[in-house]
């Protein structure tokens, strides 16, 4: 059953809320330049959201799938490996087909260097935003909605936090609608955001290293997201088993 309107219409305000001060961080970054605040301004937006949670009647970031149990850090490091090693090859397979040109490699040193910085820097992020666009759903939608209305709705907030990219065109909007279907997913199939974030953290980790690191530009013009969405949906697929692989018995749904 659904929510009742008055409830749906107090969830959704808090939500809008929550989605302001999710953006708040990058607009401050952007104007002041200091990663420091954004990713300080990060931590106490899981911190709201955690308040916020338990104000609403749940445990805080445990009910938007953020409990830690056996298996959740083979969720989260499987997430991390499997996103990271699908967007390094769908970067190799555009470099390989001519679509993408490496233009400056960096000293095995500066790309170390690059590495845990982005890996430190995606951190928070990655996990906000997951927590926003689908663990506070999650939280308040669980046992209500079904697995594919969850996914759905989901993928449409995640995509609708993106709005300042989606002005890039039809190759921008294929692309986040399958990587919020594929980050939407593995919450429904596990009920715990660990994988999840894992994912997201591993692309997003390899996304800076190519593009903020290693120098790279398009030569063509067939872009190469295309591939890397390609390589995300083929993945999404490939999701039930790398689930039932980590201990769990497939698609169950939302509802219990």
């Amino acid at each position: 059953m659904l929510l009742k309107p008055m409830k749906s219409a107090r969830l959704i305000v808090v939500y809008l809320f929550l989605s302001a001060c999710y953006q708040l961080p990058e607009f401050i970054r952007n104007r002041t330049g200091s990663d420091g605040m954004f990713l300080g301004l990060m931590a106490l937006f899981l911190l709201l959201v955690h308040v916020v949670l338990r104000k609403q009647g749940r445990d805080g970031l445990q009910a938007a799938g953020l409990h830690w149990k056996s298996g959740s850090r083979a969720q989260l490091l499987t997430g991390l490996l499997v996103q990271a090693s699908v967007t390094a090859l769908a970067f190799g397979l555009s470099c390989a087909l001519g679509l993408t040109r490496v233009t400056q490699v960096p000293p095995p040193e500066q790309l170390a260097t690059g590495l845990l910085i982005f890996s430190i820097g995606t951190l928070l992020p990655s996990l906000a935003e997951d927590v926003l666009t689908r663990g506070y759903l999650f939280a308040h939608g669980a046992h209500r909605l079904s697995a594919r209305t969850f996914v759905l709705l989901s993928t449409g907030l995640f995509v609708l936090n993106h709005a300042y990219r989606l002005q890039n065109g039809p190759t921008t909007w294929v692309f986040l609608a399958v990587m919020g279907v594929s980050l939407a997913l593995p919450l429904v199939l596990t009920r715990s955001l660990w994988l999840t974030f894992g994912l997201h953290w591993g692309n997003n980790i390899v996304y800076q290293l190519t593009n903020n690191v290693i120098r790279s530009e398009d030569v063509t013009d067939f872009s190469s997201t295309w591939v890397l969405t390609g390589a995300i949906l083929l993945m999404t697929f490939v999701l039930p088993l790398l689930v039932r692989r980590l201990g769990k018995s497939g698609l169950t749904g939302v509802t219990d």
